[in-house]
């Protein structure tokens, strides 16, 4: 009711089309409940009250005859050229029904004609315009686009700016330094700014070679970049590196470069005057203090040391070492089976074997996944544990208002685990659904394996679900 339409169906769901009446129109149309909802639709949208909505010819003809047009042929449709009569001048044109409706005109040679005289500007409305930007016309108006003769009332000097310039909002280029200034006046700018020309001035867009009054380096700022506010010594804004500055920031970090400097992102080849190893650190972070010898860093650890501890944590490396970051296909001593921790967590003590693992989950006993949905919040929800679990999680889930539909038996917990990822996988990949619920409504834990009821229904919930769970029993 709030977006103008009254149903006049029972609810079918939010996906499918819902008979309604629209209360501006009276017309009927069929709706779904997920495109009013949208905050983008615009409000009160019916397909009877659209501008492209179907038009009888009747109604096309009385449209037509509104604009000044009177046709010739019988209607062609909503897009395509119709044959009329423009009866203010007479002439044969063909304009669209679309266009006339839309427009309220249809006669392309009256159009231009009305937009040459609007083009058209007289004399004594162009010298108001003119005056008013602050300029004196010393000549006739000739046209929005000549060149007009006239002073400027600020600087006094002589100009010649277009009509059509000034109402867009440009004005004399002397007081707005577009122009060639005199020799005295440009050093006096650039002083200004703290450098001391040492050559001629050409122009503001020419590099002009000059001293920075601070460093006392030689620099080629522009004028205009300049007085636009970007600075006019490159060494002491700190967006140029001088090279000879860079090697002895270099060396005072304990790093000698054996290659020229490049820029300050770009790695470095260098030598470490601690432990002599060649190292490509950045100048940029080198700059910042972070250092240039990763090998001497106390976060660096080199694939032999992490071997090491690998396997000193009972894990033995079955491919080379990459980073504390990335999964470490290994094989765990203990159990003899396959796992792929990180080193950061192996390192860190959390451990890297599911198997051995204490958590929530055993994954080597018997287990079962199951669905349940909550029908105040609309939302859907998959998970498993294990036969014995000593929280019983279905029971938890009834405790705060979830049915259970379903739940199916898994042999052992890898393997509810393994269908559960490919059944949310598909969820959030595939299907492109979200996260349905926060945190804080399910105080049992579980939220990041709910998703919206209204975006899929509990019977394709399932149908996903029972197709997962016999492809994993298959294998």
């Amino acid at each position: 009711m709030e977006r103008g339409f009254s149903p006049v169906d029972p609810y079918p769901g939010a996906k499918v089309r819902w008979k309604a009446k629209h209360l501006d129109c009276g017309g009927i149309v069929y709706i779904t409940l997920n495109s009013v909802r949208n905050p983008r639709a615009k409000l009160g949208s019916c397909a009877n009250c659209a501008s492209n909505a179907p038009t009888s010819e009747v109604d096309a003809i009385k449209i037509m005859k509104k604009a000044g047009l009177q046709p010739l042929v019988k209607y062609p449709g909503y897009d395509s050229p119709w044959k009329s009569v423009h009866t203010k001048c007479g002439r044969s044109v063909r304009p669209t029904f679309h266009y006339v409706k839309s427009r309220g005109n249809g006669c392309r040679y009256c159009g231009l004609e009305e937009a040459a005289i609007m083009r058209t500007t007289k004399f004594e409305v162009a010298v108001a315009e003119l005056r008013a930007a602050g300029f004196e016309p010393l000549e006739d108006f000739r046209g929005v686009r000549i060149a007009w003769k006239s002073r400027c009332l600020k600087c006094k000097k002589l100009v010649s700016p277009q009509l059509g310039s000034i109402r867009q909002g440009r004005g004399c280029q002397h007081c707005a330094n577009n122009v060639l200034l005199e020799h005295e006046e440009a050093v006096s700018r650039m002083k200004k700014y703290g450098v001391t020309p040492l050559v001629p001035y050409k122009s503001a867009v020419t590099p002009w070679k000059s001293r920075c009054m601070t460093c006392g380096k030689v620099v080629s700022p522009k004028l205009n970049s300049v007085q636009s506010g970007q600075g006019a010594c490159k060494y002491c804004s700190k967006v140029y590196v001088d090279p000879k500055e860079a090697i002895k920031l270099m060396i005072k970090s304990g790093i000698e470069p054996k290659e020229p400097y490049t820029n300050s992102i770009t790695p470095w080849k260098c030598k470490c005057l601690k432990c002599g190893r060649i190292v490509f650190p950045q100048y940029s972070s080198v700059r910042q203090g972070r250092g240039g010898c990763r090998y001497c860093a106390p976060t660096y650890v080199s694939p032999i040391e992490a071997a090491r501890i690998m396997r000193k944590a009972g894990y033995i490396p079955l491919e080379p070492y990459v980073n504390s970051k990335t999964h470490w296909k290994s094989t765990h001593k203990k159990c003899g089976r396959t796992v792929s921790p990180a080193f950061a967590n192996i390192a860190s003590g959390t451990g890297g074997c599911k198997w051995c693992g204490v958590s929530g989950l055993d994954y080597s006993a018997p287990s079962y996944l199951y669905i349940v949905s909550h029908q105040e919040f609309g939302s859907l929800k998959v998970g498993i544990s294990n036969d014995d679990a000593r929280a019983n999680r279905i029971a938890a889930h009834k405790r705060n208002g979830w049915k259970l539909h379903k739940s199916y038996k898994f042999r052992t917990g890898a393997e509810a685990s393994d269908c559960e990822t490919a059944i949310l996988r598909h969820l959030r990949i595939k299907l492109n659904l979200g996260v349905h619920l926060s945190a804080n409504l399910m105080p049992q834990g579980g939220h990041t394996e709910t998703v919206d009821g209204e975006e899929i229904t509990i019977l394709e919930f399932t149908k996903l679900v029972d197709t997962q769970v016999k492809k994993f029993k298959k294998k």
